[in-house]
């Protein structure tokens, strides 16, 4: 078990399966009202998530992938967008990416902030924006759910280095990761190389 809400328990790494948790993602947006939290649960095997899930209950959406059968929401099949340009395209992420972004040329539309990083990197997945970032704070558990879910639905979820993260690690913390489907991935990767996102 891992879970930011909870002591760590070094006994974790010699386990086959971990389950990761966050219990609310998006704490801020619970207290201040607005819906955009989560619940967001992995299963990792060999450092890599098998299930997820992503419940938004005052949403009331539920993403689900298992790994080799593909992602829903809310019942239904999910896919990532299929755009290859970066301009003009529908991205999430902090505003100073974003801003940087903008500056380098790439016209793209910024979704507004979204509290839950889980469910922006979910929001990938279903094809709802078509690419995000994350900066160099997340978690496992405010990403392995939704990675599974982005991988399922046909995208990539990576570092800047182009390789997928590893879940249940001694520092299960991660740095900037780029979230888009195959086609737009690579220019994604490429125009955020450089920028500060710490």
């Amino acid at each position: 078990w891992l879970s930011e809400e909870s002591t760590d328990n070094p006994v974790r790494l010699d386990k086959q399966m971990v389950f990761v948790v966050d219990p609310i993602d998006g704490t801020r947006a619970f207290i201040n009202g607005d819906k955009r939290w989560g619940v967001a649960i992995a299963l990792i095997a060999a450092g890599q998530p098998i299930n997820g899930v992503l419940f938004m209950p005052a949403l009331d959406e539920i993403y689900l992938a298992t790994a080799n059968n593909g992602a829903t929401r809310n019942g239904a099949p999910i896919k990532t967008s299929q755009r290859h340009d970066l301009s003009g395209a529908t991205l999430g992420g902090p505003k100073k990416a974003l801003d940087a972004l903008a500056q380098k040329g790439f016209g793209t539309i910024a979704e507004p902030r979204v509290p839950s990083l889980a469910y922006r990197l979910a929001r990938v997945g279903s094809g709802h924006i078509d690419a995000a970032l994350a900066s160099t704070n997340a978690w496992d558990w405010d990403i392995a759910a939704a990675d599974l879910i982005v991988r399922e639905s046909g995208g990539l979820l990576t570092g800047l280095d182009g390789q997928q993260p590893r879940y249940n690690l001694p520092r299960p913390r991660h740095g900037i990761l780029a979230v888009a489907g195959p086609a737009l991935h690579k220019q994604l990767v490429a125009a955020v190389r450089g920028i500060q996102l710490s």
